[in-house]
């Protein structure tokens, strides 16, 4: 993800079976020590979006991360949660009017 020339930060995903499983999340200047702030918020949600999308237009019906929520970060956008990972039905991530 881009601003510009400026990296803000990165996704990256696997799809297997009828998920896309999200590997690594990463926002420029956010360790994950820390809740995010809004900025880094608003960033990683776009990252996480931007992955059930593309899993989405490859035919995938759940999405779920590789490593646990932080900060309740994903369980606010509607991802259960267990001690090692986040995991979601992708139409209550993606929503369409």
């Amino acid at each position: 993800m881009t601003d510009g020339e400026a990296e803000l930060g990165y996704v990256s995903v696997e799809i297997f079976g009828d998920t896309v499983t999200i590997h690594e999340m990463k926002s420029h200047g956010y360790d994950f020590t820390v809740p995010p702030d809004a900025e880094h918020s608003f960033i990683l949600d776009s990252l996480m979006r931007a992955a059930a999308s593309y899993g989405e237009t490859h035919g995938m019906s759940k999405v779920e991360t590789a490593f646990p929520d932080f900060f309740s970060f994903l369980e606010a956008r509607h991802f259960e949660t267990d001690e090692h990972r986040a995991f979601a039905s992708m139409d209550s991530i993606i929503h369409y009017l």
